[in-house]
């Protein structure tokens, strides 16, 4: 390989930057052109994708090539693990629902391989009183925000996106 580009936000999941890989010669001589001022990248783009890099490099690979997406859909079918673990808590408290359900990962962050359905597991929330959008939206507007999707008429949360 000469050189490669690539967008960061479809391969890796991470910021939205393009990224340019190869022989060092050429990838300086692109870093040299009068255009890389006007196309650079910020120190914040550099730093989300720092950290995008240090978790895919800290992720188990599966046979199958797919990476932690599927290499960790079954380790968290364990009861042991964080959706089952949120179930519970969530389950406890008056008025709330929630239940552990197989899923596919988000559109977003299964672009890179269109056609790959990747598989998760969510856990299912509702509480007493509110609909899917309302209770979305409330989710959203904590400190720091929760991010949940919508499907079939319930609020999902997809806890790969969540740090142990």
């Amino acid at each position: 390989m000469d050189v490669c580009c690539f967008s960061g936000d479809k391969l890796l999941g991470g910021p939205q930057a393009g990224i340019i890989v190869g022989r060092a010669a050429l990838v300086d001589r692109i870093r040299a052109h009068p255009l890389m001022r006007a196309l650079r990248v910020d120190k914040m783009t550099y730093a989300a994708l720092e950290a995008t890099l240090g978790g895919v490099r800290r992720r188990p690979r599966s046979d199958d090539g797919a990476g932690a997406a599927h290499a960790d859909h079954d380790r968290r079918r364990n009861p042991a693990r964080a959706p089952t673990r949120l179930r519970s808590a969530i389950a406890q408290t008056a008025g709330w629902r929630a239940e552990v359900v197989a899923g596919r990962l988000g559109r977003s962050a299964a672009a890179a391989r269109p056609g790959v359905e990747l598989p998760t597991w969510l856990v299912a929330i509702a509480k007493d009183g509110l609909t899917p959008d309302a209770l979305e939206e409330q989710l959203r507007r904590l400190t720091p925000p929760v991010i949940a999707r919508i499907e079939h008429d319930r609020v999902l949360l997809d806890l790969r996106t969540v740090p142990p």
